[in-house]
């Protein structure tokens, strides 16, 4: 029987590995990433834009996480092979897509049907406009960055301290 868990070490009678100073930095870090800068960037821009826009952007998380990999030496890229090939075209649509449909902003897509923007300024509580879009878009961006740095550091880390 496999046990899968946090209790799986107690039930199996296994000693957790010693908790390292080098160890418990890379925990840090891991926190300061998923929860910290992740989740505060992305409340900050979303006072900056709409959650439209949050949205449309939050599917470049599995491409950037990709990019990282491949980056730090993680993943092995094979361009001259179809599957290669296709990773790289699919990250260009991901981003792209995602990057057309954040920052789009003028008249209609296809006028006939549809009767309104794709995308639309919200209006805070007081009336205010809050339009800075870029600066929203940038902000929701980079949490997203950190995100996908944290998902690349719980491997690293999981394979330094496996409990």
């Amino acid at each position: 029987m496999v046990l899968v868990g946090p209790f799986a070490y107690v039930l199996e009678g296994k000693q957790r590995p010693s908790l390292s100073f080098s160890v418990a930095a890379k925990i840090f870090v891991l926190a300061l990433f998923g929860t910290t800068i992740h989740l505060n960037v992305y409340y900050a821009g979303l006072a900056y834009t709409s959650p439209t826009v949050a949205c449309a952007l939050s599917n470049v998380i599995p491409s950037l996480t990709f990019l990282m990999a491949v980056l730090l030496g993680l993943e092995k890229l094979k361009i001259r092979t179809a599957r290669g090939q296709a990773k790289v075209a699919g990250t260009l649509f991901c981003i792209g897509g995602s990057l057309v449909f954040t920052f789009w902003k003028g008249g209609y897509l296809f006028k006939g049907f549809v009767k309104r923007p794709l995308i639309n300024i919200s209006v805070g509580e007081m009336g205010h406009v809050k339009e800075n879009w870029i600066k929203g878009a940038l902000l929701i961006l980079t949490s997203h960055i950190a995100w996908s740095a944290w998902l690349i550091l719980q491997a690293v880390v999981s394979k330094v301290y496996t409990a």
